[in-house]
């Protein structure tokens, strides 16, 4: 996969999550400084969407589930 903009940096504020989809595979994206994380947008064990979880400053938690993504 060759890399592709997903957004500006500035559309995605320190400390949120956002969902975009990159050729036709949605990604959940969050940013801690000046750093982006990208990972699947869906929980792989209840297919939950994850950007109507929770991120904490160490751990991603779908909705419905115990926090566990870090």
């Amino acid at each position: 996969m060759s890399k592709q903009k997903a957004c500006e940096l500035n559309q995605l504020q320190a400390g949120t999550m956002k969902r975009v989809v990159i050729q036709d595979t949605p990604l959940l994206l969050t940013r801690k400084g000046d750093s982006v994380y990208a990972i699947a947008a869906q929980c792989t064990h209840l297919g939950a969407p994850l950007d109507q979880g929770v991120l904490s400053a160490i751990a991603l938690s779908a909705p419905g589930t115990m926090p566990a993504l870090t």
